[in-house]
């Protein structure tokens, strides 16, 4: 009985030509770029006389239009006005 052993060589690339698997070279990650935040400087508080100014103008355009109200409401009005 004679054994047939089966050439390899014939199906394979030598090893000379053989191509080394690709290394996974890491890509550098990009670092996320942090951007300030833009810091709104903080309002200083109405005084009393700029807030009794413009209520005196909300008053006026108030009688003007006839829209109802009081010296209270336009007080707060313009808080809230001067404030923004």
């Amino acid at each position: 009985m004679k054994m047939v052993m089966k050439s390899t060589a014939s199906t394979s690339t030598p090893a000379s030509k053989k191509k080394a698997p690709a290394a996974n070279p890491k890509k550098p990650v990009a670092k996320k770029k942090t951007t300030a935040k833009a810091v709104t400087p903080r309002k200083k508080k109405p005084s009393d006389e700029d807030i009794s100014q413009k209520a005196h103008e909300i008053y006026l355009e108030r009688m003007r239009t006839g829209e109802p109200g009081n010296s209270e409401s336009d007080w707060h009005k313009a808080m809230e006005l001067l404030k923004s």
